[in-house]
């Protein structure tokens, strides 16, 4: 049944998607709320407004693509590998 309505969402995207209409302002719509984030939790504070979340995304991708490496380099894989 899931497969069915899948498949029909489907055709339906495909015969009406096409043309400017009230279906595709009412699926963009859809799609804009689902992925929107209104709320973040940052341990005890919650970050509410726009601005507070997106300055708490950069700042929290920034600290980690900026940390070093602490990976050592393991020898078991060379290891395993025969010459």
């Amino acid at each position: 049944e899931e497969l069915f309505w899948k498949d029909k969402a489907r055709l339906n995207w495909f015969t009406r998607g096409d043309r400017n209409t009230a279906f595709v302002h009412k699926f963009a719509k859809q799609r804009r709320a689902l992925n929107h984030i209104s709320v973040l939790g940052d341990g005890d504070c919650l970050l509410q407004t726009q601005d507070q979340i997106q300055q708490h995304i950069i700042h929290f991708y920034s600290a980690l693509f900026a940390t070093d490496n602490k990976c050592r380099p393991n020898n078991l894989i060379s290891s395993l590998v025969l010459p």
